[in-house]
């Protein structure tokens, strides 16, 4: 299903919702590339390796001794992994290597969910047919099509590594078998490291193993519990300590605070955004959901949940979307785990009809049969929904204007008029000053000794990605200043 969306636009002429995400990714797995291990320290550096590329400031970063600067609002094992999956399949730092990377965790997740489902709902009679409806509604989510395929951030790997501690917490409170709580605590220190919900999420274990051991051994739950919120403090320390081997403590704690506040519960943004986002993410999953509250109600009179447990646990992890409300209305892949308490309350109603319709062959073929028709309305929502990707007519011209100037000024300084990100640092491979006039560009030129400086003028055309109209070059020695830019595929000087 993915692969059949990447197809339509195979052209690379595309923008897409939330680009700037993967952008922002590969210029960090280049950054590892270009710049000694022993100097980044696999942390988020966004300073690509030329001499010349640091001490140029990017976004909310700090910078360490060297110039490098790094980005602290997410960890470093978010980038870390996939380049690490490119330099084992010896992919090129681009934007189909990602997109292989991010369907291979959306393959992992769907086959995870699935076993999970079968686990959780193995005394049903039909266990397949829930399994199966469940996992369904999963791979045909808009937001799980786009956000595990041409989009990659953080929450792509949250997505796998989450279902997987959840599976090591399924099989310890199933077995009482150490090798899986083991398991289950190793994840509890991954995955808060791995993305901030992860935090949140350890906090929804704890209340569940207490609430489940409650008239079991209430001692021996608290026990587990002081162990797991040791765990999530020492996940917490690591990423702090990681980042302060190689920047001051007082420049990193100011930049997390800013980060936070921009982001959190306390910013301007309506809670009803948030609201409003889940039913745009999901679409048709929810049609799905309203219509079996609605048959269960007409012919049960009532609504079972016998899996609360698991209900808890996959719902916790949302309060982060709440938490950090502006992050999940502006980046929609912060909202991807909410379709596992939908799909999870789909199946538990479609388990209670089942276990109440007499007429179970008949009732089979209708719920499988809506299921189909809700996810495939769900999967072409997705492929028409030009809010999610669109054509743009600037990327090729951009490439001919960089390598021209790459070829013709390598001894140059670039700077933009408004701010960049990934992107731009992508495709002329190396720092550019952002929101900067000639006049400071000119002097920075000076000071580095450049033989050129070069402002670039380009406009915005959505989520980090621009268009490059013109440059304007100043030879630092003769003072000439001149234009260039693109007409007709040709670069033109004027």
């Amino acid at each position: 299903m993915i692969f059949s969306v990447r197809l339509k636009y195979r052209a690379g002429e595309i923008n897409y919702h939330n680009s700037d995400a993967t952008w922002h990714a590969l210029l960090t797995i280049k950054a590892y590339n270009e710049t000694p291990v022993s100097q980044h320290l696999f942390l988020p550096i966004v300073s690509l390796g030329e001499e010349s590329d640091k001490y140029i400031p990017w976004g909310a970063t700090v910078p360490d001794k060297k110039g490098n600067y790094y980005y602290t609002s997410f960890s470093p094992a978010g980038y870390f992994v996939p380049w690490l999956f490119m330099k084992i399949f010896n992919l090129p730092v681009c934007e189909k290597s990602f997109y292989l990377f991010s369907s291979g965790l959306f393959l992992i997740s769907s086959l995870l969910w699935l076993i999970l489902l079968f686990e959780i709902f193995e005394e049903e009679k039909y266990c397949p047919v829930i399994a199966f409806i469940g996992t369904l509604f999963y791979i045909s989510s808009p937001e799980i099509l786009h956000s595990m395929g041409i989009v990659y951030w953080h929450q792509t790997l949250f997505q796998v590594s989450f279902l997987l501690q959840v599976t090591a917490y399924y099989f310890f409170t199933k077995t009482n078998s150490k090798k899986w709580n083991v398991i289950f605590f190793v994840l509890s220190f991954l995955n808060p490291y791995i993305e901030w919900t992860g935090f949140v999420a350890n906090v929804g274990f704890a209340i569940t193993e207490l609430i489940r051991c409650k008239k079991i051994d209430l001692k021996k739950a608290f026990k587990w519990c002081v162990v797991l919120g040791f765990i999530t403090a020492l996940s917490g320390i690591v990423f702090c300590v990681h980042y302060l081997l190689r920047v001051d403590f007082k420049t990193f704690a100011s930049v997390v605070y800013q980060r936070f506040m921009a982001r959190n519960i306390a910013t301007s943004v309506p809670l009803k955004s948030v609201f409003k986002g889940y039913i745009d993410s999901f679409n048709y999953v929810w049609m799905m959901l309203l219509a079996l509250i609605f048959i269960c109600i007409a012919l049960t009179k009532k609504i079972e949940f016998k899996r609360l447990p698991f209900l808890l646990i996959f719902s916790f992890p949302l309060l982060e979307n709440f938490i950090m409300k502006q992050h999940a209305v502006s980046y929609s892949f912060d909202r991807m785990k909410g379709i596992f308490v939908l799909c999870l309350l789909i199946c538990e109603l479609g388990s209670q009809l089942l276990n109440f319709v007499e007429r179970k062959n008949l009732f089979i073929s209708f719920i499988v049969g809506t299921s189909l028709l809700f996810s495939f309305w769900n999967f072409n929502s997705y492929r028409k929904d030009s809010s999610y990707i669109w054509r743009i007519s600037c990327r090729e011209k951009n490439k001919i204007l960089a390598t021209y100037i790459n070829t013709n000024y390598p001894d140059s300084v670039l700077g933009g008029n408004i701010s960049i990100r990934g992107y731009m640092n992508m495709l002329l491979e190396r720092g550019i000053y952002e929101c900067i006039n000639f006049d400071k560009l000119n002097e920075i030129a000076k000071n580095k000794n450049a033989a050129y400086s070069i402002l670039l003028d380009y406009k915005s055309v959505g989520w980090g990605i621009y268009d490059v109209r013109k440059a304007t070059v100043c030879n630092m020695k003769t003072k000439e200043r001149f234009e260039i830019f693109v007409e007709e595929n040709n670069v033109v000087k004027k």
